[in-house]
C-alpha cells in the first residue's frame, strides 16, 4: 500500500464486491475522477483468474480459504436481556476482487420487487424502481419482454 501513501483520491471505495466494482466503474466514466477501490485478498488481471474462480460450481472457490474468510453473525439483544439461545451463524465472505460474486459460481439473482418496496417504506428513497438498473446490466437471451435487458455487459442464457 506504500504506492498509495501520498496520493489523493476523489473517491475511496472500501469493498470491491459487486456494488463496489459497479460504483468504481460508473465513477471512472468521468475521466477526471481519481478512484481508489480497496478489497481484501487478491486481485486478478483479466484472463488470469484462477480455475477455482472460473469454475461455475460454487463450492470450488467458496470452500477455499484462499478466496474466503469466515464471519460469525450474532443477533441483537432480546428485550429485557432475555436469554438468547439462538445459534451463532457462520457465513463465508468473498476475499478477492468482486467479493462474494467471485465465489458464488457465476450466479446472479435479483431481489424481489417487494424487497425494494420494503426498503422504500423504511425510508430508502430512490430504491422503488431498480428494474432499469437490472436491465442495464444484462443481455438476457433466454427471456424476452419488458423485464429483461437486451444490450448490456452480462449475458444470461438460462
Amino acid at each position: 500500500m506504500a504506492e498509495f501513501e501520498n496520493q489523493k483520491f476523489d473517491y475511496n471505495i472500501v469493498g470491491g464486491g459487486s456494488a463496489g466494482c459497479v460504483v468504481a466503474s460508473r465513477l471512472s466514466e468521468r475521466s477526471r475522477n481519481k478512484i481508489l477501490l480497496l478489497e481484501a485478498g487478491e486481485g486478478f488481471i483479466p484472463g488470469t483468474e484462477p480455475a477455482e474462480i472460473q469454475d461455475t460450481f460454487a463450492g470450488t472457490a467458496h470452500s477455499s480459504p484462499r478466496f474466503t474468510w469466515r464471519q460469525t453473525v450474532t443477533f441483537a439483544p432480546r428485550l429485557f436481556n432475555a436469554a438468547d439461545q439462538r445459534k451463532k451463524v457462520r457465513y463465508a465472505q468473498g476475499r478477492a476482487i468482486c467479493g462474494g460474486s467471485s465465489i458464488n459460481g457465476m450466479i446472479s439473482i435479483r431481489g424481489l420487487p417487494s424487497d425494494y418496496a420494503d426498503w422504500v417504506a423504511c425510508g430508502a428513497r430512490g430504491w422503488g424502481d431498480v428494474l432499469p438498473y437490472f436491465k442495464k446490466q444484462e443481455t438476457d437471451v433466454a427471456f424476452d419482454g419488458p423485464l429483461h435487458g437486451k444490450d448490456a455487459p452480462l449475458t444470461f442464457a438460462v
